[in-house]
């Protein structure tokens, strides 16, 4: 006895089968990860492709990790951007607007006096 050709499912049969989108489908089965059967444009899948889709994904309880501890950074380690480097270091008359250069030698003689 001769069995007839193998049953092809569409991507949607194969997106209910497997519980996936039609979307991932396509994209896996371009890139190449999952099996496939291409007949011209159209992708199809047999039931010893799906069974093999199955048994790839198939994987035991991943170990729990625990995330790394980082070392504390001492301040003078952490970087600072440019644009706040300006307003940190101390106002000098090259930093100062033209016009408020006068009103601040005024306020430094007041001040000194």
């Amino acid at each position: 006895m001769t069995s007839g050709p193998p049953r092809l499912y569409n991507v949607h049969e194969t997106s209910l089968l497997l519980r996936k989108s039609v979307s991932w489908l396509y994209q896996q089965s371009a890139a190449g990860n999952i099996p496939c059967t291409r007949i011209g444009r159209n992708v199809f899948w047999t039931d010893a492709q799906v069974t093999a889709i199955i048994a790839d994904g198939s994987q035991g309880p991943k170990p729990k990790q625990v995330p790394k501890k980082r070392p504390a950074l001492a301040l003078a380690e952490i970087p600072v951007p440019k644009a706040t480097r300006s307003r940190i270091l101390p106002a000098t008359t090259t930093n100062i607007p033209r016009a408020d250069r006068s009103i601040s030698r005024l306020y430094r003689k007041e001040g000194a006096a």
